[in-house]
């Protein structure tokens, strides 16, 4: 969800600059404002399409000024930092492999479990 929420503050920080408001910017691309404030806050996700009609409407350039440029890594699931491993030593499939290993071992309720 980071990239959504990179996504979101970028389209807020852009309609602030050009003085529209949420609502502005709903009807011109045919959504709700609710949904404009959930997108900005990264709590929506967006439809390709829907990234070009606000790129447009916030006459950006490129839907490549809204999004970052490479896709933010996804967050260490818990039963690895459970380990206190550094997981940028491990490729996605291994780090898939260990938490399903943690928790079989386990049990998901010690994994999910608060510290």
């Amino acid at each position: 969800m980071a990239i959504y929420a990179q996504l979101g503050r970028a389209m807020a920080a852009r309609r602030t600059s050009l003085g529209l408001t949420q609502q502005e910017i709903a009807d011109r691309i045919g959504v709700s404002r609710a949904s404009i404030a959930n997108v900005e806050r990264g709590r929506q996700k967006v439809l390709l399409h829907q990234v070009y009609a606000i790129a447009r409407v916030l006459a950006l350039k490129s839907i490549t000024d809204l999004v970052p440029a490479t896709l933010p890594k996804p967050d260490t699931p818990a039963s690895v930092s459970m380990l206190n491993i550094d997981p940028d030593g491990f490729s996605e499939v291994q780090l898939s492999d260990l938490e399903r290993l943690v928790r079989s071992a386990l049990g998901p309720e010690k994994v999910d479990a608060p510290r």
